[in-house]
């Protein structure tokens, strides 16, 4: 009995440490909204990011043709831009 007490009031301590140090970032966050801000930026472009690669790598799939040497794509798109450019 003496111990399961002991263990909720360890519960209890460590919680009520989670909600002051909570209470720290929030009051933090509050003072500096710039790093709010950038906060979100990185975690969306983050996310993105990660989505892209996700679905880039789902589209290419399993293909057996694929050599690993270049399409010449980007033969075709420098020509492209360089003729524009003259």
């Amino acid at each position: 009995m003496c111990e399961a007490v002991v263990q909720a009031y360890g519960r209890l301590t460590a919680m009520s440490e989670n909600h002051g140090q909570m209470r720290d970032v929030r009051r933090f966050l509050r003072e500096n909204p710039q790093v709010l801000v950038l906060l979100l930026i990185c975690l969306i472009l983050g996310l993105g990011t990660f989505l892209i690669v996700l679905f880039g790598i789902a589209s290419s799939g399993p293909r057996s043709h694929l050599t690993g040497e270049p399409s010449g794509s980007i033969a075709l798109s420098h020509g492209v831009t360089s003729t524009a450019v003259w």
